[in-house]
């Protein structure tokens, strides 16, 4: 079956209504997932896609994240899907704040990453107070008040998966070869707390300039 995607004049109340009703029951399957609804008697192809809404735009939800996009049968050729396009995602207001106080070269390279990266990730914490770090420390989140963060030359980051932080290993793992691209594009030491070994405590979230850089 040939499809394109609908103009958005195209786009009446009824197939508006089938798209939410998809994104509602299937929001967290893969990107590209395809679902065949009926609207105004015609049969539509429903495609879960990222979408993105620019902050200040009144287009909600702001930012990244999962949105349905129709396609109907067309008359004309490719006779396939049209390709997904590349994910492009961007730093919140949220993880811009949490760069603060961070070592410019951290900073240039989480706004580079995330311009190349195909795994979208979220700031979580920039610079610490000794007083942070101590509580942490006293909750056996962190190992040392010898912390790189108290000095802006670490911050943690996760990826940010269907719209929410994901703890999953296997995510960090995939979004660790785009921050060491960045990193190399940019000629940054970096070193990441995931690949630590013992008798330091393997860290996924935590990158750092490197002690002596």
């Amino acid at each position: 079956m040939t499809l394109r995607y609908l103009t958005d004049n195209e786009v009446t109340t009824e197939i508006a209504v089938q798209a939410k009703r998809i994104l509602g029951l299937h929001w967290r399957e893969p990107w590209g997932t395809v679902y065949p609804i009926t609207a105004d008697g015609q049969t539509y192809v429903a495609r879960l896609e990222r979408h993105f809404h620019e902050y200040g735009s009144g287009l909600k939800p702001e930012g990244a994240h999962t949105g349905v996009s129709v396609l109907v049968e067309a008359d004309e050729p490719p006779q396939t899907l049209p390709a997904l396009p590349r994910p492009v995602f961007h730093l919140g207001h949220s993880s811009l704040r949490k760069l603060e106080g961070v070592d410019e070269r951290l900073v240039r390279l989480m706004k580079h990453a995330i311009e190349i990266t195909e795994v979208d990730f979220t700031i979580l914490e920039g610079r610490r107070t000794t007083e942070r770090q101590a509580l942490l420390v006293a909750r056996g989140s962190s190992q040392t008040m010898n912390s790189r963060h108290i000095t802006g030359h670490a911050l943690d980051i996760a990826p940010w998966i269907r719209n929410a932080v994901s703890w999953h290993w296997p995510d960090f793992r995939a979004l660790a070869p785009f921050i060491f691209q960045a990193a190399r594009n940019l000629e940054i030491p970096i070193e990441w707390g995931g690949n630590w070994k013992p008798p330091h405590m393997a860290d996924g979230p935590h990158w750092q300039i490197p002690w002596g850089k």
